[in-house]
């Protein structure tokens, strides 16, 4: 599986999370927007096996006549065929009633527009990326074995229902990530990894969630030039309760700018800022 390819995955499976979060809101608005989130799950899948068996996409497209031509070349490839039809068409109905008509879905019919979704990027990921929908993760991708580990974790402690966990492992994975060539200031690391085209507000914004590893013991040798990264750090953690599609979006982005730093040569270790508002001591980890 290729880079592309996983990122439409990650994008289907987030999809499906959101919406599954949106229908536990509650309300008419939350069981509209959850069928249209399941329908965009169901879509980008589509997109995926589209791109996967070579299938022309065309400006025409509509999601029925994409899922037939994906359909269509499966069944000449010897490929297991697109599973639940009609309860993708019941979906798709759904959803076109929504957007074309602003009806809203009873609850029954919304719930009911989840679990085909789901059933179906199940069976997708099962039957035609040899991948389990619940433990998909871009950290497949991930070389370095440490890093891969704790991003693992990461998604592990996300599927448990274990935020705090999940945050963590990330932070850690990203710690161990991050490049830094002995760089004296803030003003120089940014500057670095504006040269390697790193998505500095993405960078920025996930590290406002993450806990911060604050390194235990000096992190430069005695004349200051190199800096070591110390196995030991405190760990202090955000005051704030992620939701689901919230971890899903901080792991999520956290594998991205691993494999960024995969794909420039450049993964390294640096030291976290030392500093956060409203921050609450968690507890000290060791790093390995």
């Amino acid at each position: 599986m290729d880079r592309s390819t996983a990122n439409l995955l990650l994008y289907t499976k987030a999809f499906c999370l959101q919406a599954e979060e949106e229908h536990r809101r509650g309300g008419p608005i939350a069981a509209m927007l959850a069928v249209m989130h399941a329908q965009d799950a169901v879509e980008f899948s589509l997109n995926a096996l589209a791109r996967d068996n070579r299938v022309a996409q065309q400006k025409s497209d509509t999601i029925e006549s994409l899922r037939k031509r994906v359909n269509d070349q499966l069944k000449l490839a010897g490929k297991p065929a697109l599973p639940l039809e009609p309860d993708v068409d019941f979906l798709t109905a759904t959803r076109n009633k929504i957007k074309h008509s602003a009806s809203q879905p009873s609850d029954p019919d919304a719930q009911r527009c989840l679990d085909i979704a789901r059933r179906f990027l199940e069976a997708v990921f099962t039957d035609h990326f040899a991948v389990a929908f619940a433990s998909f993760s871009l950290s497949d991708l991930v070389e370095d074995a440490r890093i891969r580990r704790h991003l693992k974790d990461a998604t592990a402690a996300a599927a448990a229902g274990r935020p705090n966990d999940a945050v963590l492992a990330a932070a850690k994975a990203l710690n161990l990530a991050k490049p830094d060539r002995g760089i004296a200031t803030t003003h120089e690391y940014t500057t670095i990894l504006l040269t390697m085209g790193a998505d500095i507000g993405k960078l920025q914004a996930v590290q406002s969630h993450l806990p911060l590893l604050i390194p235990i013991g000096d992190a430069e040798d005695n004349v200051g030039r190199t800096r070591t990264k110390p196995r030991r750090y405190t760990v202090m953690g955000i005051k704030e309760a992620l939701s689901p599609s919230e971890v899903e979006w901080i792991l999520n982005s956290v594998e991205e700018l691993v494999l960024h730093f995969q794909s420039v040569g450049l993964l390294g270790a640096a030291t976290p800022p030392t500093s956060t508002p409203e921050i609450e001591h968690i507890g000290d980890c060791i790093i390995e």
